[in-house]
């Protein structure tokens, strides 16, 4: 597997969980009453947040996961379970809807809950956790550099590809409509969850090797 191939698989599967196009419904009914202005702003502010949130799990997930004694093993298990678990909820209900509270058109909502839980979810810790840990520190060898490298190339690209599809979203949603909006979402939850899947085959089979 090239550098490329493995920047694309960082790419895909990052994308595929933050699934910004299954978001755009609900960016577009918190964001019904602000102007274009307020929504720039707004949208500028998550994607800071979703930037650092992802690169505080990438740098220092590992370490936290060291200070609690959970094992890669385990990590890998549960992250490929959170991301099942995701995936599966997109092939079956499409896009997520979520109603607005009643003083939603003045709140901040950057973070919550546009940011986490609508971009930025357990399974896409999870995913991060994963890729991480099966790469090691990453001071421990050139190729690990390297591919830490890619992963952090494929953050800054997914964050940048979400803004662009939430600042473009009515107009996405007008060329796709409800339905192709559907369709799509869950093309990607059904990527999502082939890639959960390889996760977990692939520790299952490590597990294997290794019991006497």
């Amino acid at each position: 597997m090239t550098p490329w191939d493995q920047l694309l698989i960082f790419f895909t599967g990052l994308f595929s969980i933050i699934n910004p196009v299954g978001a755009v419904p609900v960016w577009l009914m918190l964001t019904a009453d602000r102007s274009e202005h307020d929504k720039r702003v707004l949208l500028r502010r998550v994607s800071r947040h979703m930037l650092v949130l992802l690169l505080g799990v990438l740098l220092f997930g590992t370490f936290v996961l060291s200070f609690f004694g959970i094992t890669v093993t385990a990590i890998r298990i549960a992250g490929a379970l959170m991301i099942i678990i995701t995936a599966f909820g997109m092939v079956r209900k499409g896009p997520r809807y979520m109603q607005p509270g009643k003083d939603a058109a003045r709140e901040d909502l950057s973070f919550a809950p546009l940011t986490m839980p609508l971009l930025v979810g357990p399974g896409t810790i999870a995913i991060i956790l994963s890729y991480s840990n099966e790469l090691g520190y990453v001071w421990t060898s050139w190729q690990a550099a390297t591919q830490y490298t890619f992963l952090l190339v494929s953050i800054l690209a997914v964050t940048l590809a979400s803004y662009a599809v939430l600042r473009f979203g009515s107009r996405l949603l007008g060329w796709l409509g409800n339905t192709g909006l559907v369709a799509l979402s869950k093309v990607m939850g059904f990527i999502l969850l082939s890639i959960g899947v390889q996760i977990l085959l692939a520790t299952l089979l490590k597990l294997l090797e290794h019991t006497p």
